[in-house]
C-alpha cells in the first residue's frame, strides 16, 4: 500500500509595498503633517493672541486701578462748586478739550489699508481732557523729590533762628550735592492726569507755529526719515502718552526768616545761585525761578529759549520750577495782585527776580496757585490798555492751539466753520480762542529743553518719561452725568420716522415726526455721543412732539452742544435749520433741547455766543473787543471745577470794569474803567490793585446791600436786589454752579503688535 503526503507548499518571496503604496502613503503622511502643523500653528497663535490680549487687559487694568485708587484719596467729594469756607479743603478739576469721542469718526477722512470703508482715525477717541485734585494718603504716603539745598536750607533755619552765626551754616555754593534729588514724603497731593502728544523739534528744541504754539507731530517716521504709510496728514498726534504727575503739598518747607536766611525771599522756597560755567556769576542761573512775568529779557531764560519767546513768559515762565521738583508750588504775587517779579535792583540778588512759594491745601482752593494755571497779560489779550491800571485774566490751564482737524467745515449747507466761534445771526467766524487744546508740553517732565546744557546730570532731560504711564494712548476722555442731558429718537436706516411708508401711529399722516421712535421699527435713541447727535438736533422741528425726547440724562463732555469736536459739531447744528437758504442763517427751533447743565450752552442765560454766564463770570470764557460789534471770544476753556469763595475776599477787584455801590448817604457810585477806555468786555478780568478800586472790592463780604436798584420815576416808584452780600454783588462764579452727581474716566490703549485695542472705565459718584 503506498501512501501519498499532499505537500503545503508555500512561497518563498520577500513581501514589500508597491511604488503607489508609498506614494499613498507619504501623501498620508504629509496630509497628517500638514494637519499637525496648522494646530500647532492655530495653537501657537491663540497662545500668542491670549497671551497679548492678557497683556492689554492687564495694562488697561492697572491704568484704571491707579485711577480709581487716587480718586479714592481726593479731599473732594462733592462735584460741585464750594460756596464758604465749611466746603472741601483742596479743588478738582476737569477740563474738556475741544476733541470728543466721536471726533475721529465724524471728522475723520482716511479710510483704512485694509478695510476701505473704515476711517482708520476711529479708532481714536477723546484725547486732550485733563484732571486734577487734592488727594489725601489714609495709608501710606505720597513721595517726590527735591533739589537738596531746598530741605537743607529750611533745615538750617530751623536749628539756627537768630541768624547764619556758626559754624553749622548750610552755604547751597559750598555743597557739591545742593541740586542732588532727595525724596520727600507728604500726606497730601497734587494728582494731575493729562495726555501729551508728540512734538516737532529742531536741534533738539520744539517747533513753534507763528502765534508761539509747539507744533505737534503728524506723521511717524521710519529710521531713514520716511513717512510711515498712513500715518502722516491725518491732522491726530500719531503718537500718545498718558502722564501723572504728584506734586506734594509741604509749606512748612517756605523759609520763615530773614535773619536766619540772609538774600532768600521770606515765605518762599529757597533759591540757589548756580554759577558754574557756562553761567556767570553777573548772569547766574537760579533755581526754582520762574521766568519774569509777564516777559523776560534776561540772559537766563529759564523757560523761554529765544528772543521770539520773551512775551511767552506768564505762559511757560513756572515750568522750570515744576520740572526741578516734585512740589506743588505757585508764583508769589507783588501788593497790587500781579504776579511778582521780586524785589528792585538794590535788593540782594536772590531777591531781585520772582519768587515761587509752597502750596498749602488752601491755597490750592485757589486756581491761579495750580500746577501750570497761568493768567493772561492785558498785553496778550486786546492791545487797548487802559492808562494807569493792568489788568490780566482769571486763571487758566496753559494749554496750545486746538488741532487743525477742527478746521473742517461744519456739512450743513453753510460755509461756517466747525472752530470755536461760529456767530450771530450772520454766521461769521471770529477769532479762534488761542488755549483751547492739549497742556503746553513745556510742562511735561524732562521736557525742558532749555537745562540739559546745565552742567547737572539731576535736572533737565535726565527725568523724560519718569511721569509717564502709558505710551501708545488713543483716548482719555472725562465725562460727567448731566441729569437732563436729552437721548433722542432718530430715525433709523430706512430713513423715515418709524416705519418707511407705514402710518405707525393710525393718524392718517405718513411718516410724520410723531411716528419717531414707533415700537418694532428701526428707530433708535440718539445721545450727545452720537454721530447722528447733528443731524437730530439740527433737524428736530418745533411741531415735533414731546415724545421725540426718548428720556433724560447721561454722561457727556462738558460743552457737548458747541464743542467743534463733539457729535455737535460745533455750534452750527444749533444756529441753523434746513429751511434756511445758504446765504441766509436762522436759530434753529431746537435751541432749548440741549440747554442743560453742563452743554456749554444757553438761550436764556448768555451775555454773548450763547455760552452761559457762568462760564464767563468764571473767567474761563471772555469776549473782547474795542467796540461792542467788534467783542471776539479770546477765551474759552469749558472746565468743571470746585472753584473758591476766595476771590471775593482778596482784597483785589475781579469783574468786567464796570462796577457799582450805594455810599454811606444813599447816593450810588459807579465806575466803569473798561468802556470808557474803548474796551468793551464780557467775562471777568482781574484787576492790578488801585486806589480807584477800593470802593467796589470784595462787595459780597462787607455785610452790606451794594447794589439796590432805585427807581423813583417809576409808577408805583420801586427798589429792587434787595440783599445784603447776595450772588449779585459776587465778582466771580464757578464756571459750572450745578452739583454733578457722577465722573465718567474712560482709557484706551493701543498694542501695536497685533493691532488691539483696550479700554477701561472708572465711575467716581
Amino acid at each position: 500500500m503506498f501512501w501519498f503526503t499532499k505537500m503545503n507548499n508555500k512561497s518563498h518571496h520577500k513581501s514589500g509595498f508597491t511604488l503607489v503604496e508609498m506614494l499613498i502613503a507619504m501623501a498620508v503622511t504629509l496630509l497628517m503633517m500638514g494637519a499637525l502643523a496648522q494646530a500647532f500653528g492655530y495653537l501657537g497663535n491663540s497662545i500668542r493672541d491670549s497671551k497679548a490680549n492678557l497683556e492689554l487687559s492687564n495694562r488697561t487694568r492697572a491704568i484704571s486701578s491707579l485711577i480709581r485708587s487716587d480718586l479714592a484719596k481726593a479731599t473732594v467729594s462733592v462735584f460741585g462748586p464750594k460756596n464758604d469756607d465749611r466746603d472741601h479743603k483742596g479743588y478738582m478739576v476737569y477740563y474738556e478739550g475741544p476733541l470728543s469721542d466721536v471726533s475721529g469718526i465724524v471728522l475723520g477722512s482716511q479710510p483704512s489699508t485694509s478695510e476701505p470703508t473704515y476711517l482708520q482715525e476711529s479708532r481714536f477717541g477723546d484725547l486732550d481732557d485733563y484732571l486734577a485734585f487734592t488727594a489725601y494718603a489714609e495709608e501710606g504716603w505720597f513721595t517726590g523729590v527735591v533739589p537738596r539745598f531746598v530741605v537743607e536750607e529750611r533745615r538750617d533755619e530751623l536749628d539756627d533762628p537768630s541768624g547764619d552765626t556758626n559754624l553749622n551754616d548750610y552755604v547751597p555754593s559750598s555743597d557739591p550735592r545742593a541740586l542732588e534729588p532727595v525724596v520727600i514724603t507728604s500726606k497730601y497731593a497734587e494728582i494731575i492726569y493729562f495726555l501729551s502728544p508728540e512734538y516737532n523739534t529742531t536741534g533738539g528744541e520744539f517747533t513753534y507755529d507763528s502765534v508761539g504754539n509747539p507744533v505737534i507731530s503728524d506723521g511717524l517716521l521710519d529710521s531713514s526719515g520716511a513717512a510711515l504709510a498712513g500715518a502722516a496728514g491725518d491732522n491726530f498726534p500719531d503718537k500718545m502718552r498718558l502722564h501723572r504727575r504728584v506734586l506734594l503739598i509741604r509749606p512748612d518747607l517756605n523759609l520763615r526768616n530773614a535773619i536766619a536766611s540772609p538774600g532768600q525771599p521770606i515765605g518762599s522756597l529757597a533759591k540757589y545761585n548756580y554759577t558754574a560755567a557756562p553761567y556767570s556769576g553777573s548772569d547766574p542761573y537760579i533755581f526754582m525761578e520762574p521766568d519774569l512775568w509777564y516777559g523776560d529779557t534776561t540772559g537766563r531764560k529759564p523757560a523761554i529759549l529765544d528772543a521770539s519767546q520773551q512775551s511767552r513768559a506768564w505762559q511757560i515762565g513756572m515750568a522750570p520750577v515744576h520740572q526741578q521738583c516734585d512740589l506743588s508750588v505757585r508764583r508769589v504775587l507783588g501788593g497790587d495782585g500781579l504776579p511778582s517779579n521780586g524785589a528792585g535792583a538794590g535788593a540782594p540778588l536772590l531777591q531781585q527776580h520772582g519768587s515761587v512759594a509752597a502750596n498749602s491745601i488752601d491755597d490750592l482752593e485757589l486756581p491761579h496757585n495750580r500746577f501750570a494755571h497761568v493768567r493772561i497779560a492785558g498785553e496778550q489779550l486786546t492791545s487797548t490798555a487802559i492808562p494807569g491800571i493792568r489788568f490780566t485774566s482769571m486763571p487758566l490751564l496753559a494749554t496750545g492751539s486746538q488741532l487743525p482737524l477742527l478746521s473742517k467745515a461744519v456739512g450743513d449747507g453753510t460755509t461756517s466753520s466747525a472752530y470755536l466761534p461760529s456767530v450771530g445771526s450772520t454766521g461769521v467766524s471770529t477769532a479762534v480762542p488761542a488755549m483751547n487744546g492739549f497742556l503746553r508740553p513745556e510742562f511735561v517732565l524732562g521736557q525742558d529743553l532749555s537745562h540739559t546744557a546745565v552742567p547737572s546730570n539731576f535736572w533737565g532731560a535726565g527725568r523724560r518719561g519718569d511721569d509717564v504711564l502709558e505710551t501708545n494712548m488713543l483716548g482719555f476722555d472725562l465725562k460727567i452725568f448731566d441729569p437732563n442731558a436729552p437721548n433722542i429718537f432718530w430715525m433709523g436706516p430706512d430713513g423715515a420716522p418709524g416705519a418707511s411708508g407705514i402710518d405707525d401711529d393710525g393718524n392718517g399722516a405718513y411718516d410724520d415726526s410723531f411716528e419717531m421712535g414707533a415700537s418694532n421699527t428701526d428707530d433708535s435713541v440718539i445721545t450727545s455721543d452720537d454721530p447722528l447727535f447733528f443731524d437730530a438736533i439740527r433737524d428736530i422741528a418745533t411741531s415735533g412732539p414731546p415724545s421725540l425726547v426718548a428720556s433724560r440724562g447721561g454722561f457727556v463732555d462738558l460743552g457737548y452742544a458747541i464743542s467743534p469736536g463733539g457729535a455737535g459739531r460745533g455750534i452750527g447744528a444749533l444756529r441753523k435749520v434746513p429751511s434756511a437758504p445758504v446765504s441766509g442763517i436762522v436759530p434753529g427751533a431746537n435751541r432749548a433741547l440741549v440747554e442743560t447743565a453742563a452743554s456749554g450752552f444757553s438761550v436764556s442765560n448768555s451775555p454773548l455766543y450763547d455760552i452761559p454766564a457762568d462760564l464767563y463770570e468764571s473767567g474761563r470764557a471772555l469776549a473782547i473787543g474795542t467796540s461792542l460789534g467788534a467783542r471776539a471770544l479770546r477765551i474759552y476753556q469749558p472746565t468743571f471745577d470746585t472753584f473758591t469763595s476766595g476771590y471775593e475776599k482778596d482784597g483785589y477787584y475781579q469783574g468786567n470794569g464796570r462796577a457799582t455801590t450805594m455810599l454811606d448817604n444813599g447816593t450810588t457810585a459807579s465806575i466803569d474803567f473798561a468802556t470808557s477806555n474803548n474796551l468793551h468786555v464780557v467775562g471777568t478780568l482781574w484787576f492790578q490793585e488801585h486806589a480807584n478800586l477800593r470802593n467796589f472790592t470784595d462787595l459780597a463780604v462787607n455785610g452790606v446791600d451794594d447794589n439796590i436798584v432805585i427807581n423813583s420815576t417809576a409808577s408805583p416808584p420801586y427798589t429792587a436786589n434787595v440783599g445784603i452780600d447776595d450772588i449779585t454783588e459776587r465778582e466771580t462764579r464757578a464756571p459750572f454752579t450745578t452739583t454733578f452727581p457722577s465722573l465718567k474716566i474712560q482709557v484706551r490703549l493701543l498694542d501695536k503688535s497685533g493691532e488691539r485695542i483696550g479700554q477701561a472705565t472708572v465711575l467716581k459718584n
